[in-house]
């Protein structure tokens, strides 16, 4: 649920709420709050633009080391953060940031009828595990013995892999259910119907990029929702689990670089009962 984060530029505030009880300095994770107005949301999208006008991630901050050869298992280990441990040099990113805090503390607020709702889908499970403090550094130290290619950590002795067995001895979670099948693509007017809202909504708040759901947009639409109060009787309520669905989802699951979720997920609940069968 950790994702590298952009370096701040030099311009940018440094301030920080005095309760962040989370904030170890000097390089650890800034936790990374959710906008509280979709003119924050819609407004955070026009920072850290390349030249083509995209947003980069913090991965993409990393400089290139020449002269590392390959491997038979890993390519491109010259652009991989690991790469900076070998010349002794400090990785341009900051920090990272968790995303769990924010999941959490809309299910905290949230009603009774909408937490029953959501601790009845395979994700109940997970929104019982509580928030903790970690030491950052230790997480940062295996972001960089982490390789996509082989979806394993790497170190000097050894090779480590999380198998489906060890994540359910580990947490008590049970895997079980339908497997995701291929999913459809979901036009905006498709999506914004099954979340309640307008298309012109969707469209003037920002909350759209190539077929993808921003986050921040996500969660200025929990932010603004009375979560307290919301129940089964209420029109919106199925409207609502599916925006808290799709965040928890892209929040700590499906997470991708441009801080959006695939719009496509919105089909797992259409109608809402058949989220609950998916594993």
């Amino acid at each position: 649920m950790v994702r590298p984060k952009r370096v701040r530029s030099r311009g940018a505030s440094s301030a920080r709420p005095e309760q962040d009880e989370d904030y170890i300095p000097p390089t650890d994770v800034e936790e990374h709050r959710i906008e509280s107005s979709r003119a924050g949301a819609s407004s955070s999208g026009a920072r850290a633009s390349s030249s083509r006008g995209r947003r980069r991630s913090g991965l993409d901050l990393v400089p290139e080391v020449l002269g590392i050869p390959d491997t038979p298992l890993l390519k491109g280990l010259g652009e991989h953060i690991s790469a900076l441990c070998r010349n002794q040099e400090r990785t341009p990113i900051s920090g990272w940031r968790c995303t769990w805090k924010n999941v959490l503390t809309f299910y905290q607020v949230a009603s009774p009828a909408l937490r029953d709702a959501l601790g009845r889908t395979p994700l109940g499970s997970f929104l019982t595990i509580p928030r903790i403090q970690s030491d950052r550094r230790l997480i940062a130290a295996l972001c960089e013995r982490w390789f996509g290619d082989t979806n394993t950590f790497h170190f000097p002795c050894c090779e480590l892999a999380i198998t489906p067995l060890d994540f359910v001895m580990l947490t008590g979670i049970q895997i079980v259910g339908e497997v995701i099948p291929p999913l459809p693509d979901i036009s905006m007017d498709q999506a914004a119907a099954l979340m309640g809202v307008s298309p012109a909504t969707v469209a003037s708040d920002s909350g759209w990029e190539a077929g993808k759901v921003k986050l921040s947009w996500l969660g200025s639409i929990l932010g603004e929702v009375a979560l307290a109060v919301i129940d089964l009787d209420s029109p919106a309520f199925t409207s609502i689990l599916r925006v808290f669905l799709l965040f928890i989802l892209g929040s700590c699951f499906f997470m991708t670089d441009r801080s959006c979720v695939d719009s496509s997920f919105l089909s797992l609940m259409d109608p809402i009962d058949r989220f609950d069968t998916f594993d």
